[in-house]
């Protein structure tokens, strides 16, 4: 990647080549997901197969399209040469006309296991099915060609590379045609929102079912929810369960944020009971001053064998952050807050999950941090985990800028209340 005061500095292109080969399904979704904006580069992907654009990237020859990547913001595509396409792209390859054109051919390995990967290839089929809906139909695109045409005709216009200047007939039956190939291929994937089964572990329950490609999420209670696309129409959704009767609306949602289905209930019990997690769910690792700008983060980990909690809600002190909807931690596992998800994976590695980023500042100076689960007002709420920490030579000094972190010496033993354990400094991982 090039820029005024980085020629030649290709760590984030190194970082995105690395996080668009990981392993499949993890890290490969969410280090992809955190660096890249897939709905958007699928999308491109897309309307250059619609309109067979075989010389493109993604596409058969596999060029003409810049690559950007906004400040804090994730990697997006923009098309460019658009000249080789539509009618003149039978001439190319037989296979190439209207109504039998392709979809998800590409000459790079790596994009092809991007439109073989179900969540990244459901928003591939939802800009095919908005091209179907919108720009495709002669109600919408055969008035713009006809206004086009005759705008020509009257400021004199009579001829047209080379040839002699024609109404827009052909290109019209081009649409047409390729209207009808899409609608087939949409066919082939067409699904009912449905939930299919449902199977209690621990204080979990995991819930699968279908969707069809127009929803981007499924929301439960109202709130969009972390779904693992096992295919192109199948979903599973891991909920945490409180003692009792639970009770779920669930609907997809689209990327407008509009239900695209109807609402379906669904009711869990479970018999069991769930534990303070006071002294499970700790402040294990803290990189407040980096070696490397803006790689600033904290580590969660929750020591629990066999309960996962639901942190939805629940607000970081210090680091202006409050957990999303869906946000899990499970048993044996860590969670990792980032300032900003490029300079995290180009300073520790692209494939390192990161569950989300965080808007606030680490001090360089010290400060204490605490993690709290909002109660019905503020005397109910729970401090689940408080640290303080600082730059004090004799225990951190390489913590302090020099590429080590803080990290609790035995997360078992700390309190949620104090986490007395003793920093060390140390590298990631």
């Amino acid at each position: 990647m090039r820029g005024a005061t980085r020629n030649n500095n290709y760590t984030n292109i190194f970082t995105l080549v690395d996080a668009l080969n990981a392993a499949a399904p993890e890290p490969y979704t969410s280090a992809t997901l955190g660096l890249v904006d897939v709905e958007e580069w699928m999308g491109m992907f897309a309307t250059e197969h619609i309109i067979v654009n075989f010389d493109s990237y993604g596409h058969e020859i596999g060029k003409n399209m810049y690559a950007y990547l906004p400040p804090n913001g994730r990697w997006q595509h923009f098309m460019f040469d658009l000249d080789w396409l539509m009618l003149p792209a039978v001439s190319h390859n037989a296979s190439y006309a209207p109504s039998t054109a392709p979809l998800f051919n590409s000459q790079d390995p790596t994009i092809a296991t991007m439109y073989a990967f179900p969540p990244f290839a459901r928003a591939y089929w939802r800009t095919v099915q908005n091209a179907v809906n919108g720009p495709l139909l002669a109600s919408v695109c055969n008035p713009v060609m006809d206004a086009k045409y005759k705008s020509l005709v009257a400021n004199g216009i009579v001829w047209c590379d080379n040839q002699a200047l024609t109404d827009p007939t052909v290109v019209k039956n081009w649409f047409s045609q390729r209207l009808g190939g899409l609608q087939s291929q949409l066919a082939t994937v067409a699904s009912p929102f449905a939930i299919n089964s449902t199977v209690v572990s621990n204080d979990v329950a995991l819930v699968s079912g279908t969707a069809p490609i127009t929803a981007q999420t499924v929301w439960f209670n109202g709130a969009a929810w972390p779904v693992v696309w096992t295919s192109v129409t199948n979903w599973t959704a891991t909920v945490v369960l409180r003692p009792g009767t639970n009770n779920f609306s669930v609907v997809g949602v689209d990327p407008n944020n509009q239900g695209v289905t109807s609402s379906n209930s669904l009711s869990v019990v479970y018999g069991g009971t769930i534990p303070s997690p006071v002294g499970q769910v700790v402040i294990n690792e803290i990189m407040y001053n980096p070696a490397q700008p803006d790689s600033q983060y904290v580590e969660l980990y929750n020591n629990s064998t066999n309960i996962t909690f639901d942190l939805s809600g629940w607000d970081f002190h210090g680091l202006s952050y409050n957990f999303p909807a869906g946000s899990l931690i499970g048993p044996n596992s860590f969670v990792v807050l980032a300032a900003n998800r490029a300079a995290f994976a180009a300073a520790y590695g692209a494939t390192k999950p990161v569950l989300h980023h965080f808007d606030g500042g680490l001090q360089t100076d010290g400060e204490t941090l605490a993690l709290v689960r909002p109660g019905t007002n503020s005397a109910s709420d729970l401090t689940v985990a408080k640290v303080g920490y600082g730059s004090v030579p004799a225990v951190a000094a390489g913590a302090n800028g020099l590429g080590s972190s803080l990290q609790l010496r035995d997360p078992a033993r700390t309190t949620g209340a104090s986490a007395t354990g003793r920093p060390l400094p140390r590298p990631w991982p």
